[in-house]
C-alpha cells in the first residue's frame, strides 16, 4: 500500500491545513481539464486490468510523474491495486478542488471522481487527478479514501 502512494500519491501535502483546498463550482469547472482528467484515470485502470504496464503516450505530464511511470513501477502499482480492490472503474466527477500551496507554486486543480471497485472491502472511494492550470500538465493520480480537504484520520 505504501508504494501504491509513493507512485501516485507525489508528495501529494497529506501534512497540508485543508484550508489551502477551495471548492470549485460546477459552473466554473475548465471542460478540458476534467476530460483529460477523466480519460488518464480511466486509462491509467484499463492498463491495469489489462496488464498493460508500458508507458503513457500522447499526455503532457509533470516531470515528477513521468519519471514514476516506469513499467516497473506501474507493474507494481496496479499488481498492488489489484489484490486490494480488485477492478477499478473510474465513476462520476464527485468534485473538483483548487489547490493553491503559495505564490511560488503552479496552481493544481484536483479532480475527485468516484469509483467503483471489485472488491467491497476495498479502502479506497476516489480516484484523484491533479493537473496543473498551465498547459493541462498532469501531475498524479492516486486512489484514496478521504477528499482532498480531509484531514487524515489519526
Amino acid at each position: 500500500m505504501k508504494n501504491l502512494y509513493i507512485f501516485l500519491l507525489l508528495l501529494f501535502y497529506v501534512s497540508i491545513n485543508a484550508q489551502v483546498f477551495k471548492k470549485i463550482s460546477n459552473s466554473k469547472i475548465d471542460a478540458e481539464r476534467l476530460e483529460l482528467a477523466k480519460e488518464f484515470s480511466a486509462l491509467f485502470f484499463a492498463k491495469c486490468e489489462k496488464q498493460d504496464y508500458t508507458e503513457f503516450k500522447d499526455y503532457k505530464m509533470s516531470v515528477t510523474l513521468a519519471k514514476k511511470l516506469t513499467e516497473d513501477n506501474i507493474k507494481k502499482t496496479c499488481e498492488s491495486t489489484s489484490r486490494s480492490s480488485g477492478k477499478i472503474t473510474i465513476s462520476d466527477l464527485k468534485t473538483v478542488y483548487d489547490f493553491k500551496y503559495t505564490r511560488i507554486y503552479d496552481p493544481i486543480d484536483y479532480f475527485v471522481f468516484n469509483i467503483l471497485t471489485e472488491n467491497p472491502n476495498s479502502n479506497y472511494k476516489y480516484a484523484i487527478v491533479s493537473i496543473y492550470h498551465d498547459q493541462n500538465i498532469i501531475d498524479g493520480v492516486y486512489l484514496s479514501d478521504r477528499l482532498p480537504s480531509e484531514k487524515k484520520k489519526k
